[in-house]
């Protein structure tokens, strides 16, 4: 072998072939710099209680339904309530239209002598329609322009029973689906004038079964947001008690880390983590301290918004006791 053939001998391959190895062994570290910045957050698995705890003495129907499609999705409502034998649904003699409050006070006060308790179901169907332009391979190497539509159901809803509306039970559901319209909005218009969409039609079907499913208790499934930070390694140690439920243990680090680091930058983490752990324990007061602490650090539009939902969060969980004990108090 020649010397120019070995990169050993040879002094200006040799360097050359440093210089490569730096410069991969430089790009590497600084893909894992950007990769740590970028998961400086985990999200943990957590569940609470859903839907409706209905009893034997309820009587459903439905009331008043406004906004897009509302005389479909009203039918398709009813008609779901009434295929499903778990439910006692108000006789049609009563009449298929949304009544008057007064009428349904007068029927609730017929059927409180049977020892039954009319729910009135109101609420409002919306259908959102959001158009991407695109277009697609089509014959002889030509391109077909069309729009891809994604459709929208949101069905915000609330239960009532006349005439002192003790029960306050409301909630939004939705389901979307995506469906290909050609590129004239004027053939779309005569298109969908002539046939029914059957896109629209199972959207309404998805909301009622969603809403259906929300009429009976369950587990619901969130993802809860924590941070984490490389300069505070203790809120990992918070994370991973909280990833397994031990929130009392993920409490005491998270405050023990806001109370080790009080001047760091980014102990704001420490307080939305406390903020979000107390959260998932139902202690609203402790959460909405610690959230609001966390935004008083740092500006932000997510703790804003945690900050807001936090008060609908806990709305939902007082009416789910609130009927708990009412249910107690029954048997």
């Amino acid at each position: 072998m020649h010397s120019e053939d070995n990169p050993s001998h040879n002094p200006g391959v040799f360097l050359m072939g440093l210089v490569k190895s730096f410069a991969m062994t430089a790009s590497l570290s600084l893909l894992l710099i950007l990769m740590s910045g970028c998961s400086q957050s985990s999200w943990v698995t957590v569940t609470r209680s859903g839907g409706m705890a209905l009893d034997s003495s309820m009587v459903l129907t439905v009331g008043h339904v406004s906004g897009e499609q509302e005389t479909e999705f009203r039918y398709e409502l009813k008609k779901a309530m009434r295929a499903n034998r778990d439910l006692q649904v108000l006789s049609a003699e009563y009449g298929e239209e949304a009544m008057k409050e007064a009428t349904y006070a007068s029927i609730a006060a017929t059927l409180s002598k049977q020892g039954k308790r009319l729910v009135v179901i109101s609420g409002r169907y919306k259908l959102e329609s959001n158009d991407e332009h695109k277009e697609k391979d089509g014959p002889n190497n030509t391109k077909v322009k069309y729009v891809e539509r994604t459709l929208t159901g949101r069905f915000a809803f609330g239960l009532s029973d006349p005439p002192k509306n003790k029960l306050s039970y409301s909630r939004e559901l939705h389901a979307s689906a995506t469906e290909e319209k050609d590129e004239s909005w004027i053939v779309n218009a005569v298109v969908d004038a002539i046939i029914p969409d059957p896109v629209k039609a199972r959207i309404r079907g998805e909301v009622i079964d969603a809403f259906m499913y929300e009429l009976y208790p369950h587990e619901e499934f969130y993802k809860a947001k924590f941070y984490k930070d490389s300069d505070m390694p203790e809120l990992q140690d918070g994370i991973a008690h909280a990833n397994i439920g031990r929130w009392e243990e993920a409490i005491d680090i998270f405050y023990k880390v806001a109370e080790k680091y009080p001047n760091h930058e980014n102990v704001h983490k420490a307080y939305y983590n406390l903020g979000i752990a107390y959260k998932w324990q139902n202690m609203f007061v402790e959460a909405r301290e610690n959230l609001e602490k966390a935004y008083l650090l740092k500006n932000s539009s997510e703790y804003y918004n945690e900050i807001g939902s936090l008060a609908q969060f806990e709305e939902e969980y007082m009416i789910r006791q609130k009927e708990s004990a009412e249910q107690g108090k029954e048997k």
